[in-house]
This record gives C-alpha cells, sequence and structure tokens, in this order.
C-alpha cells in the first residue's frame, strides 16, 4: 500500500473508552475519523461550568477557584477540532487527548475546592449562629444584690446601643456566610469564622460592663444617701434630686438647704471606663465662708466613708469658687432633668 495503514485500537481509562490512534501517516482515513471524534468529544467533563445543560447545583465554581482554566481548556479542544475538520486528524487526537485529561485532574480539583469551600463556609455560619444565640439569651440578666434584691439589667441600654451594634455586625456575618452563590474565598470565610468568634467573646465582654456600669449607677444613688442622712443631722433638708437628663447611666444630683437658706449641691458622676465615682459639691451660701466648707467637706468624707467603705481623697474647692458660690445653673434642677449643664471639671 502506498500509504501507512491507520490502525485504530482501544484503551480503558477512568474518563471511558476512549480511542488511541496507532502511529501512521498524519492524514486518516475516512473510517478512522469517527474514532478521533470520540476522542473529542469527552474533553470536556460535563459539569465542569456547563450551567446550560446543568442545574446551577451541580456546576463547578471555576472562574472563583480556577479563572481562566476552563477557557484555556475550550480553547485548545477548539483548535483539536479545526486540525480534525482539516484532516490532520493525528494531532487532533493527541491534542484531544491530553485536553481531556487536563479536563479531569481541573474537575478533580475543583470537587475538592468546592468541598473545601463548603467546609468553611458552614463554619463560618456555625459560629455567627452560636454569637447570635449568646448575644440573645445574654441580652436581660438578672442579678441579686447584697440585701437579696433583684436586679435586672438590659445590656444594651447599659452599654449606650453597643450591644444592638454587636448584634447586628454578627446578622450580618450570618447573611454572608450562609450565601450559598458567595464568591467570598475561603481566606475570607476563616476570617469571617474568626470575627464571630470574637463576637461571641465581646458579647460576653459587655455583659460584665453592663453589669459593672448599673451597680456604679445603684453606687451612685447610696452615696447620696449617706450624703443626705448626715448633713439632715446638721440641719439640711432635701430639696430636689434627680440623675442627669434623667438617665440613670448619668450623675446622680442631690440639692440640700438648710434654715439659714444655705443651699449645698451635690453629684456624683461617674468618671472613665472603669466606672468609678466621682463627688462634686456646690456651696450656695448666704455668707460664704471657707473654713465652714471644709468642714462640711470633710463631715461628707466621713460619712461616705462610713456608711459606703469608699476611699475619698481630700477634698479642695476650685480656687475661682474659693470665696464665693458655684455657678448657678447647677442648682437648677430642670436643667438638671434636660441634662442642660456645663461639665464640672473639679471639687469646688
Amino acid at each position: 500500500m502506498g500509504a501507512e495503514r491507520l490502525q485504530v485500537r482501544r484503551r480503558w481509562s477512568a474518563g471511558g473508552c476512549i480511542p488511541t490512534l496507532e502511529r501512521g501517516n498524519d492524514q486518516m482515513t475516512p473510517s478512522a475519523r469517527p474514532a478521533a471524534r470520540l476522542v473529542l468529544r469527552p474533553c470536556l467533563p460535563r459539569r465542569v461550568g456547563r450551567a446550560k445543560q446543568n442545574p446551577p447545583s451541580q456546576c463547578y465554581r471555576h472562574q472563583q477557584f480556577a479563572p481562566g482554566e476552563l477557557a484555556r481548556l475550550a480553547q485548545r479542544l477548539h483548535l483539536a477540532r479545526t486540525n480534525l475538520t482539516q484532516g490532520v486528524s493525528q494531532t487532533a487526537i493527541g491534542s484531544a487527548q491530553e485536553g481531556f485529561l487536563q479536563a479531569r485532574q481541573l474537575r478533580e480539583r475543583l470537587e475538592l475546592l468546592e468541598m473545601q469551600w463548603e467546609h468553611h463556609r458552614q463554619l463560618a455560619s456555625e459560629s455567627a449562629v452560636a454569637a447570635l444565640l449568646t448575644l440573645d439569651e445574654h441580652r436581660l440578666i438578672e442579678y441579686r444584690l447584697a440585701n437579696d434584691h433583684p436586679l435586672e439589667v438590659d445590656v444594651d441600654y447599659w452599654t449606650e446601643g453597643r450591644w444592638q451594634q454587636l448584634r447586628e455586625r454578627v446578622a450580618q456575618l450570618r447573611r454572608q456566610s450562609e450565601d450559598v452563590s458567595s464568591t467570598l474565598s475561603l481566606t475570607e470565610f476563616q476570617s469571617l469564622q474568626s470575627d464571630a468568634e470574637a463576637a461571641r467573646e465581646e458579647a460576653l465582654a459587655l455583659v460584665v460592663v453592663a453589669k459593672t456600669a448599673a451597680l456604679s449607677s445603684i453606687n451612685r444613688r447610696d452615696i447620696q444617701e449617706s450624703i443626705l442622712e448626715r448633713l439632715g443631722e446638721m440641719g439640711f433638708e432635701h430639696l430636689d434630686s434627680s440623675y442627669e437628663g434623667e438617665d440613670f447611666r448619668r450623675a446622680f444630683h442631690l440639692k440640700l438647704r438648710n434654715a439659714n437658706g444655705d443651699e449645698l449641691v451635690t453629684i456624683v458622676e461617674p468618671a472613665g471606663d472603669d466606672f468609678a465615682n466621682r463627688l462634686i459639691i456646690d456651696f450656695f451660701d448666704q455668707s460664704p465662708n471657707e473654713q465652714v466648707r471644709e468642714e462640711r467637706m470633710d463631715l461628707i468624707r466621713e460619712q461616705i466613708e462610713a456608711e459606703t467603705e469608699i476611699a475619698v481623697a481630700p477634698m479642695q474647692c476650685e480656687p475661682a469658687y474659693a470665696s464665693g458660690n458655684a455657678p448657678e445653673e447647677r442648682r437648677d434642677f430642670s436643667r438638671v432633668r434636660a441634662a442642660n449643664l456645663k461639665k464640672t471639671t473639679k471639687t469646688g
């Protein structure tokens, strides 16, 4: 024969029965062309990116996990088909077989990446759900005070909205982690999981902050009651009292007056992030006398230390008010209730 005969034998592979050509001339006989087409058909596994033929749930995220690889594989297949059409069959078969192997490897890699991606997505979702449960379970906390009275603490109120802000942030983490169509990477899901776990710890820390803030508020009231008791022995009577802005998280103001018309306003306000309280005394005397004021401050300090077991540092007047009275607005309790007061920086 003038031309070398092209023989077709079959070899079995994991991808199916693939016709393989024995070496011969580069031109394929008409009877061998169907075999070449058999090689070309299975080059692209059905599930890789074939959204039109398969449901979306069965399609791999090749653009997300292996961007551009499927397109390059398709170009190789197109070239092989072109070679087949032009009769360069041996080259077409070699390219098609290599493309099929690459497609199968791509499919296996995508399957692994898909499982890893889903695993991390579920971990992030579970962490977000756990954080939300912690937030919802601890929003209202009940404590028992020393006198066995119950104290219900609204964590969002006592943290001034930080609780709700945290919950909204965690809810967003949950929405992101439950979106199966998300394009987030494995690293980003790991970050979501870490954020959710950190939010759960932050929630538990906010519970402690809320409890401390509530107890500090009660302490402000108790201090004022001790002051009222001590100064009542000195002839002072209760005129008015209120939390600033009628907000239990703010300073507690107490106004007293004696028979001479001297008035005294004591303010116990939170100071710093540790919820320690600071005492401010404003004098409104008919005849200001520094020695008398110092005696009164010493009596107040002694009473607070005796009743509350709180150490009080020596108190001093602000130089600007040592020989005069405090600003008039500080005894206007309509302004106290409206929280329309200038901040005081020192005891006076």
